[in-house]
C-alpha cells in the first residue's frame, strides 16, 4: 500500500510503496492536487505560482477574445469580456 510523504516544510517527498522514505518525512493521507502545493496545517495549499499561471493564461485568451468587438464596435460583448478579465485579475494572488 502507497504512503504519501512531505518534509519538515510541507514539500511533497512522495510515494513510496515497500521502500522507506527519508528519516524525516512526515506521513500524510493523501497526495496533492500538484507536486507544487505544499502541506500546510494538515492541508494541501495551492502553489501561488501555479494558480497566477493559470489565471494569466486565461486572460491572454480574453484579451485575443476583445480583438473582434473592438473592431466591430460590439461594446455589450466587450463589457462582458472586461468583466470577466476583472473578476480574474482579482484572483491574482
Amino acid at each position: 500500500m502507497t504512503k504519501y510523504y512531505v518534509d519538515l516544510s510541507g514539500n511533497y517527498l512522495g510515494g513510496f510503496d515497500g521502500s522507506q522514505p527519508p528519516p524525516s518525512a512526515i506521513e500524510i493521507p493523501n497526495p496533492p492536487e500538484h507536486g507544487w502545493d505544499k502541506w500546510i496545517n494538515g492541508a494541501w495549499v495551492p502553489n501561488k505560482d501555479r494558480l497566477n499561471n493559470a489565471i494569466k493564461a486565461q486572460l491572454a485568451e480574453l484579451d485575443v477574445k476583445r480583438i473582434r468587438p473592438l473592431a466591430e464596435g460590439d461594446s455589450v460583448y466587450l463589457a462582458q469580456l472586461n468583466d470577466q478579465i476583472a473578476v480574474l485579475r482579482a484572483q491574482l494572488l
